[in-house]
């Protein structure tokens, strides 16, 4: 058997994972990965941003070295930061073919786990507790290994892009509103590490032009430059994209950016609350669709890039509600009320829910013949595909099997649901915000 030890210890970078877990398998003493998201590109609407919360994968042949040093650099050479890691062999009763490896950033433990020292090993880990590592500007961004010698070998790159946000119109706030993961603010604070200058920017859904010391994103200047001068930083992107993340929280961005969120568990509970109290009433379609306006969230299963109220369709009809999704779905709503009887004795639908599903499709006609013309009074460029949606009745007083197959029914290009489909989604959603056990 060849001798590791005598060998050098190969890396290779995988990329940044959002999530991973290392899961033991049954009750042995193996491991194995569940990763989320998974990427060699990273997009973000801001720069400079942290890699703080982004899993590192790599990939390690185990050889002689135990204590490795990966730094990250840009094209022209610059040197953005870099990471330690430790492998601590532990001697186990095991087979001649597997060991057990520790990892450390820095003295913190990351993982236990056998290997197979002839063979790749996949491995993740954080870096949080190295000092903050910001990504200036997008770019190609390449991987090195040092070596004890002084050498570096390249083990692999990444690519960071820039993405421009979506101008914070009515349109786009109203879909904001509509996202569960959505936030109200965001924060962001750049400072020199030699002088005490900092540069303080806030987004929010309602514009404020300053609070406790930050500045509105849109009125920071086009670079941060610190009193002693060793600190130049293009801020641009900061300042016409930092809305951008009030509707769009990439996954991995932390320090220097601090996100309050625009919805929690118990506000959820309550609009469910008080949406199924107005249900009880019976109220006019309109005090629905009010409602609904006013808690935009209850649309959250429609993922919204831009939400109209009461849109023309052309000259012709008047939807309730239209969603465009982030892949350029054009979605109509109509709204009916709490009254409106869907189906009869037999499971049929009944004719005022025919009626209504009949209105949606003239809607989609009208738009199919002339799509243009719709989508320029919309102010949509284009869309990949077009469909309707009616909400209608309640699920009481109905033979479950029968309203099972009633809304299950294919008719093609509009969907049913009932306002009580929207308070149980509503619920469920508000379930999965609910607080984490440590």
């Amino acid at each position: 058997m060849e001798n590791v030890d005598q060998q050098p210890t190969e890396v290779a970078f995988i990329g940044f994972a959002e999530r991973a877990q290392g899961i033991q398998e049954a009750a042995t003493p193996f491991m194995k990965w569940n990763i989320i998201g998974l990427k060699q590109t990273l997009l973000s609407f801001i720069c400079p941003f942290s890699l703080a919360s982004l899993k590192w994968a790599i990939a390690l042949r185990f050889g002689a070295e135990r204590n490795l040093r990966l730094t990250i650099k840009a094209d022209d050479g610059e040197t953005i930061g870099s990471v330690g890691l430790a492998l601590v062999a532990s001697p186990q009763d095991l087979s001649e073919s597997a060991t057990t490896t520790h990892a450390t950033t820095d003295g913190t433990y990351v993982r236990s786990m056998f290997v197979d020292p002839l063979a790749w090993t996949v491995f993740l880990f954080d870096a949080n507790a190295e000092p903050q590592m910001l990504i200036p500007r997008p770019g190609h961004y390449s991987i090195w290994k040092l070596s004890a010698n002084g050498s570096e070998t390249n083990i692999g790159s990444f690519n960071v892009l820039l993405l421009n946000a979506i101008p914070l119109d009515a349109s786009r706030v109203a879909a904001i509103r509509s996202d569960p993961t959505a936030a109200k603010s965001v924060r962001i604070e750049l400072g020199c590490k030699k002088c005490s200058s900092k540069l303080r920017a806030l987004a929010s859904l309602e514009k404020k032009t300053e609070e406790e010391g930050y500045v509105w994103h849109e009125d920071i200047p086009d670079n941060f430059d610190c009193a002693c001068g060793s600190t130049h930083l293009d801020v641009r992107s900061i300042k016409h994209n930092l809305h951008g993340l009030l509707g769009h929280p990439i996954s991995g961005m932390s320090s220097p950016v601090s996100i309050s969120p625009l919805y929690e568990q118990s506000m959820l509970l309550e609009v469910r609350r008080l949406f199924v109290q107005l249900l009880d009433r019976n109220p006019p379609e309109e005090a629905i669709q009010n409602f609904i306006q006013d808690n935009l969230i209850l649309l959250h299963q429609f993922p919204a890039e831009k939400l109209f109220f009461k849109p023309t369709i052309l000259t012709f009809f008047k939807a309730d509600f239209a969603v465009l999704t982030p892949q350029k779905e054009l979605i109509l709503i109509e709204i009916e009320n709490t009254k409106t009887r869907l189906m009869n004795k037999s499971g049929d639908a009944a004719q005022p829910l025919s009626h209504s599903i009949d209105q949606v499709r003239n809607w989609l006609h009208v738009v199919d013949e002339h799509r243009v013309a719709a989508l320029i009074a919309l102010g949509i460029d284009k869309v990949s595909s077009i469909r309707g949606v009616v909400i209608a009745g309640r699920d009481h007083s109905y033979d479950r099997e029968h309203l099972r197959r009633l809304k299950g029914f294919d008719r093609g290009r509009v969907t049913f649901l009932t306002f009580d489909d929207m308070a149980a989604s509503l619920a469920s959603l508000a379930d999965r915000f609910r607080p984490q056990r440590a």
